[in-house]
């Protein structure tokens, strides 16, 4: 059915509201299962999720592949992309604790696991680092850091900075909410304050404000499959572009190949692999769990493949720099590498200082 470019932005919205994304892949039983898990040696975690209405997600599906877009201008691809994306994530929540959920994710997060990203991953992943606790910051003091690094570097101070007592991440940017969480028993066992800044702000919040300066106000929120590309950029900011970046480049590598291993085992295998290859507990059980959400049986194969994509996704984004890509354009919004080319020119974009100091090394070496 063909729609105007207003009903077609307010069934986007009216759809992602309802489908609630993140939320839907969030254990409820995250907690307990983690300490059954370690008061066992073989158990598997049986995960418990929000209910989900399969016939509300049918209809927004169904409401989704009825849209028709006839012109070809720059919003109407975007928007075209967009839909495409939600019905991705449509069919995501649908297939949780099914086999789907990998080939679902994997088309949702665009990636190849190709065997060339794979040798790289195995070299990255062979280096010779340990890992262990590389700062003794609690969650309260990682907020007063983010807080000064925020407002001397990028003269913000209207961001909310809190520790959160949710365990299915370690910081999180919601950056149109100019918000950021900190868990408060935040594991420093592959990061350290820089690597973290780094990959947290320089990457997740500096594109946000950049993307405030543009005209077009669909360049304003994140594109269209931006994810991948998104990590990709503060990996890479984390793992090339910082002192300690070395050993967070082995962890995504690891969590790349784990997520490989994670297609085809179970989450006591994948586990095992990580504390194999040097991961602390604490760390090889968040990483694997971020690798198994959407199954309720981990003992199961399967992968959400987003966890594992930090790593191809750097590897596209360093290779689009060092080949000189137009990082004004990379930069000026949350877009993936694929829409680089529709960007629009801003007068002015910020651009990571550790990130010039790069380029001027590998540019004069």
């Amino acid at each position: 059915m063909n729609k105007s470019l207003f009903e077609i932005k307010k069934l986007i919205q009216e759809s992602a509201s309802l489908l609630a994304f993140s939320t839907h892949l969030t254990p409820q039983n995250l907690a307990s299962e983690r300490d059954t898990f370690f008061g066992s040696s073989s158990y598997n975690p049986l995960f418990s999720y929000p209910p989900i209405s399969s016939d509300q997600m049918t209809k927004v599906l169904q409401n989704l592949q009825l849209v028709e877009i006839e012109n070809r201008g720059v919003d109407e691809l975007i928007y075209q992309k967009k839909i495409s994306e939600l019905m991705l994530q449509c069919q995501l929540l649908l297939a949780i604790n099914t086999p789907d959920i990998t080939a679902i994710s994997t088309q949702l997060y665009r990636g190849t696991f190709s065997t060339k990203y794979q040798n790289l991953a195995k070299k990255d992943a062979a280096r010779n680092y340990t890992f262990e606790a590389l700062e003794t910051l609690s969650g309260e003091e990682t907020v007063v850091k983010i807080q000064d690094y925020l407002a001397s570097e990028y003269d913000q101070h209207n961001w909310d900075v809190t520790v959160s007592e949710q365990g299915d991440f370690y910081v999180r940017v919601k950056a149109v909410e100019k918000k950021i969480l900190i868990n408060r028993y935040i594991n420093w066992d592959f990061t350290d304050l820089d690597v973290m800044l780094a990959h947290e702000i320089d990457g997740h919040v500096l594109r946000y404000l950049n993307s405030q300066h543009q005209e077009n106000q669909l360049f304003r929120s994140p594109l269209p499959f931006y994810i991948k590309t998104e990590e990709g950029i503060a990996s890479f900011l984390g793992d090339y572009c910082s002192v300690n970046g070395a050993i967070t480049l082995k962890h995504h590598a690891l969590k790349y190949l784990a997520g490989i291993l994670a297609e085809t085992s179970s989450f006591r295998e994948v586990y095992t692999f990580l504390m194999d290859n040097g991961f602390t507990p604490d760390l090889a059980f968040q990483r694997t769990f971020r690798l198994k959400r959407g199954l309720m049986d981990t003992s199961q194969p399967g992968c959400f493949t987003k966890e594992a994509l930090y790593y191809e996704g750097m590897i596209e984004v360093k290779t689009f720099i060092d080949k000189g890509g137009d990082l004004r354009k990379l930069f000026a919004a949350k877009i993936c590498l694929d829409d680089v080319g529709l960007m629009p020119l801003l007068k002015q974009v910020l651009i990571p200082k550790r990130l010039q100091t790069y380029l001027l090394q590998t540019r004069t070496t």
